[in-house]
């Protein structure tokens, strides 16, 4: 049987390490790229996706043998290093690229193999994170911001952490793109695996990453609010599989700032708050069970996509102003292997499906490019 393709007639822009962009008139891609299924895991930098091949440092670069420091010069630059030990960022505006870094924390809750410390920022870009099945998270970020571009992450209990050190800015204004999420470890603070958690962080960006949760994983992005208010938030352009929910953005937070247990009815009440979460135009796969747990429906993670309590209306374990109703917003989220449209929950079969409205009509932003391709 031949392979049936896809052309896509729109432009392409190639972001290499450069950041040059080269625009192609078209390109083809094979129809696993659309329907899903082993072969896109398989072949994820083919369908454009973020995978091994095409983050981390770029083919051919040399690297030097450093050693882990902490940087406390402003503005500086750190590139074509293959660090073995924590690189801790005490500095505003660092930049970190073209680079590997491995480092074993001992297993600890709040280890990063990069540490963004209150007040710092940085820009990790191409750059391979390697935590050596024993460390907390490839990046824990307190600072100001943090912008990570192309980087594989794996290794590690967490792929990237925001935690508030103070309800000012500690551990806000994220933005990760382009980037390899995968093959994490329970051996390592909690064991609760997540491609991206906070407990508190407000203005951030995800935007075409591929988050590749295997079945021990709990989640691929968890947003909540132990900490302070989580708000403004954009899940855009990503590629989906696994956990047991595959997506949190849960407020959980009850009265007098206290975490309240679950099926508690009043759970979103006082405290602090989840909202402005936006999951728009992702895509997802049934790749990790294609049959749910106790029936022959095909879930995204083991028990569903959405996080979802049936004992906490009105909200369901959701944002506290509510799945669009309010400024919390799902559109145009489908899965690949079923072309079903997820926006209400879901898939069928799974738990908390159709528990939201639709999304509200006109309020789905242009969407990202469905076919970028990232090369080094």
């Amino acid at each position: 049987m031949s392979t049936r393709f896809t052309v896509l007639a729109s432009l392409v822009v190639l972001s290499v390490a450069g950041g040059l962009g080269v625009i192609l008139n078209a390109q083809t891609q094979p129809s696993y790229c659309t329907t899903g299924g082993p072969q896109l895991w398989a072949n994820l930098a083919t369908c454009g996706w973020p995978s091994p091949t095409n983050t981390g440092y770029p083919a051919g670069t040399t690297l030097t043998n450093t050693t882990g420091r902490t940087i406390t010069t402003n503005n500086a630059v750190i590139s074509g290093e293959r660090i073995s030990g924590q690189l801790i960022i005490s500095a505003t505006n660092v930049t970190v690229r073209n680079s590997s870094i491995s480092w074993d924390g001992g297993g600890a809750g709040g280890s990063g193999v990069i540490k963004v410390e209150v007040g710092a920022s940085a820009t990790i870009d191409h750059v391979e994170i390697k935590g050596l099945n024993h460390t907390h998270a490839c990046v824990w970020h307190e600072g100001n911001s943090m912008t990570a571009i192309a980087v594989n992450c794996y290794g590690v209990n967490d792929g990237m952490f925001s935690w508030a050190q103070n309800t000012g800015t500690s551990g806000d204004n994220v933005n990760i793109s382009d980037s390899y999420f995968h093959d994490f470890t329970t051996n390592a603070a909690n064991g609760h695996i997540d491609g991206y958690q906070t407990e508190g962080a407000s203005h951030g960006r995800l935007t075409h990453n591929t988050y590749n949760m295997a079945g021990s994983a709990s989640s691929a992005v968890s947003i909540w609010d132990g900490l302070k208010n989580s708000d403004d938030w954009t899940i855009q352009n990503n590629l989906f599989t696994g956990g047991g929910f595959t997506l949190y953005a849960e407020d959980y937070n009850g009265p007098n700032n206290s975490s309240a247990q679950e099926n508690v009815a009043n759970s979103a009440v006082g405290g602090f708050t989840v909202t402005n979460i936006r999951y728009i135009n992702n895509k997802f796969s049934t790749s990790r069970f294609p049959h749910g747990s106790g029936d022959n429906n095909a879930c995204v993670g083991e028990w569903g996509t959405w996080f979802y309590r049936g004992g906490w209306p009105p909200y369901f374990a959701g944002p506290t102003d509510l799945w669009n109703r309010g400024g919390s917003l799902r559109s145009g989220n489908v899965v690949l292997e079923t072309g079903q449209n997820i926006d209400r929950g879901g898939p069928t079969g799974c738990e908390g499906a159709n528990t939201s409205p639709a999304a509200p009509s006109g309020s789905t932003p242009p969407a990202a490019p469905s076919n970028v391709r990232i090369v080094k």
